[in-house]
């Protein structure tokens, strides 16, 4: 004769036996492994922040870099966000503040638009204050670098000879990634 005591859980004593199963199952993949948590640092992603300036400058015709930076691309990296901020300060020497200059930035040989310098009037020789901005998305892929340069060009370039207090500055803030 068969054991009339009731199974664990009645008749549904195997199903709650296969749910006890998968909540163990599904514990365990929810534990990182070692593999698991490299690969987790793997995908954070990579910043680089790089300066470039230079001083004194005198500004020529055209369009002319006056600093550059280069961003390393990391192996196994596939997109960079990137930022880059350019500032530059230029005595019009002659002029007395009837000329101007514009800068610009180029990620990776891609220009942004121009921006104007705005004036410190005032003073006998009028500074033009040039800030730039420019950002981007790239797919870095294949990539060993990437350029970020800050340009300059003057209206009339004769008014802005060198000087020791002209400068110009890039900063640049870089952020790779696996895509």
């Amino acid at each position: 004769m068969a054991d009339p005591t009731p199974a664990p859980g009645g008749d549904l004593g195997p199903i709650l036996e296969e749910f006890r199963k998968l909540r163990r199952e599904v514990a365990d993949l929810k534990t990182a492994t070692g593999t698991q948590r490299a690969q987790a640092v793997k995908r954070l992603p990579f910043q680089d922040f790089q300066v470039g300036q230079a001083s004194p400058i005198g500004l020529a015709a055209g369009w002319n870099t006056y600093a550059t930076v280069s961003l390393v691309v990391p192996e196994d990296r596939t997109r960079l966000q990137v930022l880059g901020i350019g500032t530059a300060a230029v005595l019009d020497q002659t002029s007395g503040g009837l000329t101007t200059s514009y800068g610009r930035i180029l990620i990776d040989g891609v220009p942004s638009r121009d921006f104007p310098a705005s004036k410190d009037a005032g003073a006998t020789l009028v500074n033009n204050v040039v800030t730039a901005t420019s950002a981007a998305v790239i797919n870095v892929a294949g990539k060993t670098s990437i350029a970020v340069a800050f340009q300059l060009q003057p209206l009339n370039p004769a008014a802005f000879p060198s000087h020791p207090q002209n400068f110009a500055q890039l900063a640049v803030i870089g952020s790779f990634t696996i895509a």
